[in-house]
């Protein structure tokens, strides 16, 4: 384990190091073209080369470095550990991470490096909820699994019923019996019962909200006791909307339709 350290922290303290092993996992690369691409003396690739070398990461074909195969590996894997890092420290921040089921989720967390995360701030409260509503304005292909009601996004499927949408939702009885105790969203409710593109199915529970757009976009998010989010995450990568796919695919499919007249 020691030595695992060791050669991560030859990396980790080198920037130079590190820069050159990516530079090279691009393609090969002469003396002088390292030097021009880490904008640094001839010595200093000299002595990052040796040591790179010494480890099995690098090799010398003719005049130009060439990564290893087991280079590669390195560089990948550290790469993948510094996007977990970044999306962990993202997520402490808007406070999403401690409130999503981690265990759940089929990628690594790295995967999310690249999600934009929205939080309310003092001088913007409502960021989550606006994000939370362009998810399904936007969308012609909405996919949602939740636990809350949300007037707001309720209200805007609503206005779009009779759009050429295509709208599944599963939602927990405790969700649409929230719906139904308000005047204004019970008749919206109501509307969705009706209208033909929209299915609507009850699930026994909900752990999280998921939402799907166009199949190759993801929301996530938590929600306050009034249905209103708490944080948000925006994700386009394969390996998220793959999980998502599948993890709503799942609660589909021991969902049931769900009953008008058990909550209207």
């Amino acid at each position: 384990m020691d030595g695992v350290v060791d050669e991560l922290r030859c990396l980790v303290t080198s920037p130079n190091r590190l820069a050159a092993l990516r530079a090279l996992d691009e393609g090969p690369a002469t003396a002088g073209e390292l030097q021009a691409t880490l904008d640094t003396s001839r010595s200093t690739v000299w002595r990052v080369m040796k040591s790179l070398s010494e480890r099995g990461w690098v090799a010398k074909s003719g005049e130009e470095y060439e990564i290893t195969p087991l280079g590669v590996v390195v560089v990948e894997q550290l790469q993948s550990a510094i996007s977990t890092v970044e999306a962990a420290t993202a997520f402490a921040e808007s406070d999403l991470l401690r409130w999503l089921p981690r265990d759940d989720f089929g990628f690594n967390l790295g995967a999310l490096a690249s999600a934009t995360v929205v939080a309310p701030t003092p001088s913007d409260p409502q960021a989550p909820l606006r994000l939370a509503v362009s998810h399904v304005e936007s969308a012609d292909r909405i996919r949602i699994l939740t636990h809350a009601a949300s007037p707001d996004v309720l209200a805007t499927i609503h206005r779009r019923r009779n759009d050429d949408i295509d709208v599944e939702v599963v939602m927990t009885d405790g969700a649409y019996e929230a719906m139904a105790r308000s005047e204004k969203t019970a008749r919206q409710l109501a509307d969705l019962f009706d209208a033909p593109g929209i299915s609507l199915y009850r699930y026994e529970r909900v752990p999280y909200v998921l939402s799907i757009l166009d199949a190759d976009r993801v929301g996530m998010g938590v929600v306050d006791d009034h249905g209103r989010p708490r944080a948000v995450l925006d994700a386009e990568a394969d390996a998220v909307v793959d999980w998502a796919r599948s993890t709503y695919t799942r609660y589909r499919a021991e969902a049931t339709p769900a009953d008008r007249d058990a909550f209207l």
